[in-house]
């Protein structure tokens, strides 16, 4: 068994700014209904709502449901995923459930 732990102080060192085009997203209930460019993003919540278009995302919830089309590479984690979009980028796809609407080429 490998346990890894971080350093406090490093982690503490550590700062984000608007320039790194990095987004962390948490919470409940995570609703994405604005455009996010140019920017990477990471989701962890009990539900997750993209409702428009993300460069690149990982996402990890009990819940995803993908409302926009997928350009950029997306990788999800989730119990239940719902893809009612077009695909034309990358998806990664870890889940129990997996409901599969739109325009996309599957790859296993």
């Amino acid at each position: 068994m490998i346990l890894m732990v971080a350093n406090p102080l490093l982690l503490s060192s550590i700062t984000l700014d608007n320039s790194f085009g990095l987004q962390i997203l948490s919470g409940d209930q995570i609703s994405v209904d604005e455009t996010i460019e140019d920017d990477d993003v990471i989701i962890s919540g009990g539900v997750i709502s993209i409702n428009s278009p993300l460069s690149c995302a990982i996402l990890f919830g009990g819940v995803v449901e993908i409302n926009a089309p997928i350009d950029g590479d997306h990788i999800i984690a989730a119990g239940q995923v719902l893809i009612n979009s077009d695909v034309s980028g990358k998806i990664v796809v870890a889940a129990d459930n997996i409901e599969l609407k739109g325009n996309q080429k599957m790859h296993y």
